[in-house]
């Protein structure tokens, strides 16, 4: 009965069939089926496809599976084997099953000529990353006839110098380009057929893996492809490292854009368990009577795997026979009290039917996992290859139905064939049926095999041999694996699996022997990949627990490398910032260095002090410290020491508008950066160029320099220059009056800095507020304001603190709050000459609202020579603006004059119509000429007109308009 047979579930296919059906119009779909272990996921997605294949002979379908032993350390695993399976798998073993082999074979045959091709033309940076280019290269060629030149240069392009070397990948590779390409060669492959690609066990996927799904759901609609993903609903729910499961919001996410996706077989097997036994029993001949099937149903539930194993059971105990006309009946005893309840039990009762020799070796094969390779247990037995991959065939897979064939992979010069457990918990239960001794003498031996045959392509397999090397009672080794499976995530900006990788290594590190030299590394990687997290608490406890052990065990280096990581973190503005106790830190650190005779980090501590007297507005004494940074840097030839220092000398020199240092500092470190392939410090060197950009009014170039600096962070998820970046675009668009699109940047900017940074979390809504001012909109604003107004001595004090408060001091102004905004403009004190600028513009806005005039022309004087000396081109239109404002208030019409057709023409420079309109219809005022007024008034109406026409809110649109009716327009 149970022998390969397919029932009942007719609800689910046909649910699934109208899926395919949408799918094929070119409207891709997107469906999940939810059940527990055994609930017939895997049975159903293969039904599905196998009768979808007869009906359309041009359909391609492909699975990839989530692993439950590597987990989410092992990025795009799922993704990996579609992409393998559609380009290099083995076209024979697809069809060796399929009705008209010929016709399908060569379906397959033509296909893979299509995708390797597609492949290589669309999606170059995934070979050697989804797709092992080393091993497959020579196949690749075969399959599509590769010339020898094209051969050679795609060898080139994985990293492949010889047939004995492994590919390497290029750490500039960022996941965006990556989802691209992969989707770009799905989008190529799906035009002229339907594609169906299964991605089972999501429970398992790890975060990459889950975001790509969401990226092909997202941008793949328009083609011709059904994603079906399976997962336990139960492990789900359980979350992952104290969290909400990742795979819960990305099925939320996608219940939005498709509707109801999720076919969930728990639901229905209480519905139509009955119908399941009574298909299953049915499914060959027999005269079994309602009372079986009713104890049958009592026992099971109508669970599908409960069902199949009892009914197995039943007929290998003999308790189910065939009669003579060969149909299934009750033996002559049939003592349900005697069967195992549970369906460990069932398992138990099959497996211990099996001769010694084949218990063993699937006891072996539990120990490498759900899925084992034969060569690997025929070490570990001492047999031939060829004799155990018989046994499997031959008796485990069609007598015992236990495994199943997965087809062979190819390692080098060798094949390795695969097989699958039937079920899982098959599986788990001879793996746990093992003694602690024997699970850790074939674990350790299991390595030791895997280690042999992946010569050369170990990191292919690093998370698993870290696995085996660990419950084999190699520690030691273990640690090596799993730092070569961290480094491999975090080259691939898989942060998260990153620091699972490495956290086990340094807890594993505590039980083992392990050289302080790995130690330091694993516990810096870990901090680094914390920090690009956005994790800063946690990143300092490593840095804490790293010293600990250093102290505890005497280790000076290991000491001063805790010391120096930590003193960074406290010296630039993330939400841990401390400039007393960087500063302490560095000092200490210095002499340290200095008593070691470590150069590089006497380097290192040197760019911390410099990174602290940024921190604390010391400009001055960051430039010394850093050129003496440099100059270290230089001599020992420390490239990216020389990169970090010169992305902060450039600020440092841009704060004392030294630009042409700056500039020179900037390009040699924005050149460095790309040579080093770092995405993230690339980000962070562009967004610190923009506040030079910004300074000097290159409005243009801020707006493109910025669209560059947040599509790399957008690319590896980094969230802080990504903020910074729309931050400022959202302020120049403010500028130009494009304030629907100025403001959801500027709000953007806000949710981006929320998930990391406190420091510009308070910095950007101050920035919000003072934008809803500028619109005349301070009901609006006050909202905002009242609502995360942060007291002027909890703003934090680093570099942004300045501005923070200059902006909510101009709020403060627009609403009439003027002793506050005087208030919070006396705690600023400023120490760049920009801030200076912007600050004294505050101030002469405040005299200008209390009506001291020659005061505010005072401010406006000295704003406008400070600008004039500083090439502060941002601001040199306001402050003519201003002094020509307060000039007309002081019946100097002449000089207002003046001073406003000079402020006009900055404002023009500028582009910035926020301004140009307020110039234009201050001249109106004090126009004598009626006919010439009314002509700047025409003027200053169409700019107004332009601004009311880019807001799409009501409110806020007639808030502005009310604010410009104020000057007459």
């Amino acid at each position: 009965m149970p022998n390969s047979v397919f029932v009942g579930r007719e609800t689910e296919l046909h649910k699934l069939k109208t899926f395919l059906d949408y799918a094929a119009l070119g409207k891709a779909q997107v469906v999940f089926i939810a059940g527990e272990a055994g609930a017939g996921k895997s049975s159903l997605v293969t039904e599905f496809v196998r009768r979808e294949e007869e009906a359309d002979p041009k359909l391609i379908a492909s699975i990839g599976e989530c692993n439950a032993q590597t987990g989410i350390a092992d990025p795009y695993l799922p993704f990996r084997e579609v992409l393998i399976d559609l380009t290099t798998g083995n076209e024979e073993e697809k069809t060796s099953r399929e009705i008209d082999e010929k016709k399908k074979l060569k379906r397959w045959k033509d296909f893979v000529q299509v995708s390797t091709r597609t492949l290589i033309m669309l999606g170059p940076d995934l070979v050697g990353i989804f797709v092992p280019g080393a091993q497959i290269i020579g196949r690749i060629g075969m399959a599509i006839g590769l010339s020898s030149n094209l051969s050679t240069k795609l060898s080139e392009q994985v990293g492949k110098k010889s047939d004995k070397e492994s590919p390497k990948i290029d750490p500039a590779l960022d996941q965006e380009k990556i989802f691209e390409q992969y989707a770009a060669v799905l989008k190529v492959l799906s035009k002229d057929r339907t594609l169906i690609l299964i991605l089972d066990d999501l429970q398992w996927a790890d975060s990459g893996s889950l975001n790509l799904l969401f990226h092909l759901a997202r941008q793949l609609k328009e083609s011709r492809l059904l994603l079906v993903g399976t997962y336990r609903p139960d492990d789900v729910a359980l979350g992952r490292d104290g969290g909400r499961h990742p795979l819960e919001s990305i099925l939320n996410e996608l219940k939005r854009y498709y509707g109801d996706i999720v076919l969930d077989l728990s639901q229905t097997e209480s519905r139509e368990g009955r119908t399941f036994v009574d298909a299953l029993v049915d499914s060959e001949p027999n005269h079994l009577e309602r009372g079986f099937r009713d104890e049958l149903f009592a026992h099971t539930g109508g669970h599908p795997l409960f069902t199949v194993e009892l009914i197995r059971n039943l007929q290998e105990r003999g308790n189910l026979v065939k009669d003579a006309q060969d149909n299934w009946v009750q033996g002559s005893s049939l003592d349900w009290k005697t069967l195992p309840a549970r369906i460990d039990g069932v398992i138990g009762e099959r497996i211990a039917r099996l001769p010694v020799e084949l218990r063993e070796t699937l006891t072996i094969g539990s120990v490498v996992g759900e899925e084992f390779s034969a060569q690997v247990v025929a070490r570990v037995q001492k047999i031939s290859e060829h004799e155990l991959v018989r046994t499997l065939s031959r008796e485990l897979e069609k007598c015992y139905l236990l495994v199943v064939e997965q087809g062979e992979i190819r390692i080098g010069h060798q094949y390795l064939s695969q097989y699958r457990f039937s079920h899982a918990l098959i599986q788990q239960y001879l793996y746990d049926e093992l003694g602690a001794g024997e699970r850790r003498i074939l674990h350790s031996e299991i390595a030791e095999i895997l280690e042999d045959l992946y010569a050369g392509q170990t990191d292919e397999i690093a998370l698993q041999l870290a696995h085996h090397f660990e419950a084999g009672g190699k520690a030691d080794k273990a640690i090596g694996y799993l730092l070569i499976s961290g480094d491999n995530a975090f080259q691939s900006y898989a942060y998260n699996e990153a620091i699972a990788a490495y956290t086990h290594a340094l807890e594993l590190g505590e039980q083992a022997t392990t050289n302080a030299g790995q130690l330091t590394y694993l516990y810096l990687r870990l901090g680094r990949a914390l920090e690009l997290s956005n994790q800063y608490e946690l990143a300092i406890q490593n840095y804490n627990a790293m010293l600990e052990y250093a102290s505890k065990h005497h280790d000076q280096s290991m000491e001063l490398a805790a010391k120096v990581a930590a003193s960074t973190l406290y010296s630039i503005p993330t939400p841990v910032a401390d400039g007393a106790k960087g500063r302490r830190l560095s000092e200490e650190t210095l002499h340290l260095a200095r008593e070691l005779g470590d150069r590089t980090s006497e380097a290192r501590v040197l760019w911390n002090l410099q990174l602290v007297n940024l921190l604390q507005n010391k400009a001055a004494e960051a430039i010394e410290c850093g050129e003496a940074s440099l100059s270290i840097a230089r001599e020992l030839n420390l490239r990216e020491q020389m990169a970090y220092v010169l992305s902060d000398l450039s600020w440092a020199y841009n704060m004392s508008c030294r630009y042409e240092e700056a500039d020179r500092r900037m390009e040699e470190g924005t050149r460095l950066w790309r040579e080093l392939g770092n995405m993230p410090m690339l980000s962070n060197n562009l967004n610190l160029s923009l506040f030079q950009l910004f300074w000097t009014g290159k409005n243009e170039n801020v707006i493109s320099v910025a669209e560059e600096a947040y599509q790399i962070s957008t690319s590896i998820k980094e969230v802080w220059n990504r903020a910074s970046a729309r931050n400022f675009q959202g302020v120049i668009w403010l500028d130009y009056g494009e304030i629907d699109r100025a403001l959801a940047a500027l709000e953007e900017s806000v949710h981006l800095a929320a998930q990391g940074n406190l420091v510009y979390e308070i910095w950007y809504r101050a920035i919000l507020c003072q934008a809803y001012a500028e619109l005349g909109a301070t009901d609006t604003g006050m909202d905002l304001y009242q609502a995360h107004r942060v007291a002027n001595d909890d703003v934090p004090h680093t570099p942004a603190r300045t501005g923070t408060l200059i902006s909510y001091a101009l709020f403060e102004l627009a609403s009439n709050q003027l002793d506050t905004a005087a208030a919070t403009l006396t705690e600023c004190l400023p120490d760049a000459p920009p801030w200076e600028c912007l600050l004294l513009l505050a101030k002469c806005r405040l005299a200008l609202a209390r009506s001291d005039f020659s005061a505010g022309i005072a401010l406006a004087d000295s704003a406008l020579e400070l600008s004039q000396e500083c090439k502060l081109g941002r601001y040199l239109p306001e402050a003519l603006f201003l002094k020509g404002k307060l000039l007309f208030l002081r019946n100097e019409i002449k000089g207002a004059k003046s001073t406003l057709e000079q402020a006009r023409l900055a404002a023009k420079n500028l582009g910035s119509r926020r301004l140009l309109w307020q110039i234009i219809a201050t001249l109106a005022e004090l126009e004598f000429d009626k006919e010439l007024s009314l002509g700047l008034k025409a003027e200053a109406r169409e700019i107004v007109d332009y601004i009311a026409n880019h807001i799409t809110p009501e409110e806020l649109r007639e808030s502005f308009q009310q604010s410009t009716s104020s000057v007459g327009l």
